[in-house]
């Protein structure tokens, strides 16, 4: 599939279209996408300053972890990739935790 037909639409509209094709399953993201959605108004929120040097851009970044077939809860019965997103400042690559700020959460804005 080339760049061209993978741009096309929006990420909800590729999505449904794979679901009802097959190539993937609803599952929990359907879960996790049922529920509503807070409306935030960028400009009430306060930075996010990096512990480590005080920069305030922050990269989305992913871990990946092996998810065994002879985990317990895996009723696949393959090994399977599972990526984590995080955020990791800009300027110095620390990665940023809620571990001194326990009430952050984290909501999508739109």
């Amino acid at each position: 599939m080339g760049k061209e037909a993978r741009s096309k639409g929006t990420f909800e509209e590729r999505r449904s279209m794979a679901i009802n094709e097959g190539r993937i399953k609803g599952g929990i993201m359907d879960k996790m996408q049922a529920q509503p959605q807070m409306q935030i108004n960028p400009a009430e929120t306060v930075p996010v300053v990096c512990s480590n040097c005080g920069g305030e851009l922050w990269e989305s970044v992913f871990h990946v972890g092996k998810f065994s077939k002879l985990a317990p809860s895996n009723r696949s019965g393959q090994d399977l990739n599972v990526k984590i997103e995080t955020l990791v400042c800009y300027e110095c690559g620390t990665e940023l935790t809620n571990d001194k700020d326990p009430e952050v959460k984290e909501v999508k804005v739109q």
